[in-house]
């Protein structure tokens, strides 16, 4: 599963949101919070963590990211094409977690969503077929997300 345009994305709300200022909350390990039965049912695919160790919260100035990426495997173990989700939590003061919202509402891709100081990117969709996702699918996982904070 290619992620190409979503790496894109994250560079591009990256430069975005740094500056200085202190976060409020303390982040969480994006694929610690809901269970890969949850993000199969919403996806409607049989998904696996892709690399759960990159869900590690890293930080950047201001800004703390958490990203779960969760793909399809054929029996083998090996990525396969096809429907798989993706969403990042995002922690950084009010103002930049607003700007960013707006960045992804234009931008019609991902799912945005901001929870107290948490800003949420929610998409569902097959990567090989271009960064557009299925819209109401990636509302979905960010209403499963947003509940979860």
């Amino acid at each position: 599963m290619s992620s190409s345009g979503l790496s894109a994305s994250s560079v591009a709300v990256l430069v975005l949101l740094l500056s200085s200022g202190p976060t409020i909350a303390a982040p969480r390990t994006a694929c610690d919070l809901l269970t890969l039965d949850d993000v199969r049912a919403l996806v409607g695919a049989p998904v696996s963590i892709f690399a759960p160790e990159l869900s590690t919260p890293a930080v950047r100035g201001d800004l703390t990211v958490s990203t779960c990426t969760y793909v399809l495997k054929d029996a083998a173990g090996h990525l396969a094409k096809g429907r798989g989700a993706k969403f990042s939590l995002m922690w950084a003061p009010q103002a930049k977690l607003q700007e960013a919202s707006d960045f992804y509402v234009k931008r019609h891709a991902e799912a945005p969503g901001i929870k107290g100081d948490v800003l949420v990117l929610a998409w569902v969709g097959d990567a090989s077929a271009g960064i557009a996702g299925d819209w109401d699918a990636s509302q979905r996982l960010l209403a499963a997300v947003l509940r979860k904070l």
